[in-house]
């Protein structure tokens, strides 16, 4: 969809353009947490994808800081609802015998008449929050 039409003064028709970086596999340990990729004290976009035997579920994301966000992950906190939601849910997929990887967006263009370009720290001045999108796929 290219739509960029004008749009009421309250609405923002842009379009985004990101490159998706493989950053690696998530694992169980040996000590039984999870383990994901060495990722910086940096913020971007990540992207958990869990890939079954007949379906693929993607998981999307957004981070002030992402390697704290993985460790929240790892070791949710009692009052972490989402951590240990994902938690929960990569530890049982993993049980099952899932792939499960982690693929970041660091740098984006939007596009909404007129071109901006983000650097390497997209979302240096966001608040951070989840943005869930899960998609069930054929293989």
């Amino acid at each position: 969809m290219n739509d960029l039409s004008p749009a009421p003064p309250d609405l923002i028709k842009c379009g985004l353009t990101m490159a998706w970086q493989e950053a690696g596999p998530v694992s169980i340990s040996d000590g039984g947490r999870l383990t994901f990729p060495d990722i910086g004290n940096i913020p971007g976009l990540y992207r958990i994808t869990i890939r079954r035997a007949t379906s693929r579920e993607v998981y999307i994301g957004e981070a002030t800081n992402l390697r704290r966000r993985f460790h929240n992950y790892r070791s949710p906190g009692p009052t972490q609802e989402t951590s240990k939601r994902i938690n929960g849910l990569l530890m049982k997929v993993l049980a099952e015998g899932a792939e499960v990887g982690v693929a970041v967006a660091l740098e984006a263009t939007i596009d909404s008449g007129h071109r901006r370009r983000f650097g390497r720290h997209p979302l240096r001045h966001r608040h951070h929050a989840d943005r869930r999108h899960r998609r069930r796929e054929p293989g």
